[in-house]
């Protein structure tokens, strides 16, 4: 089953083929950035600086290493988007 799938199962309430994992994709499921560190040491991971995506949580930006070796389901693709760039919003009628 792929990531997709297994991920609208659960949203309509049917059973996947396992519990869709989300880690990071969102600042409601993000990491400290202690945390996230501890975890690289632990993992025996190259200890190297943690690019923080929100600073008032302190989250860490979960790489890509970490999402293959937790089989994760859910990414987040927003985060190419600057978040203090204007963007232009059509007028609503």
């Amino acid at each position: 089953m792929i990531p997709r799938e297994r991920v609208v199962l659960a949203l309509k309430h049917e059973e996947p083929d396992r519990v869709p994992i989300d880690f990071g994709a969102t600042l409601t499921t993000g990491v400290h950035v202690c945390v996230y560190n501890e975890l690289r040491k632990t993992l025996n991971l190259f200890v190297k600086p943690i690019k923080v995506i929100d600073f008032g949580q302190q989250l860490a930006e979960v790489e890509a290493e970490i999402l293959r070796l937790f089989q994760v389901d859910v990414i987040n693709i927003n985060r190419v988007l600057d978040p203090c760039a204007p963007i232009e919003i059509p007028f609503f009628k």
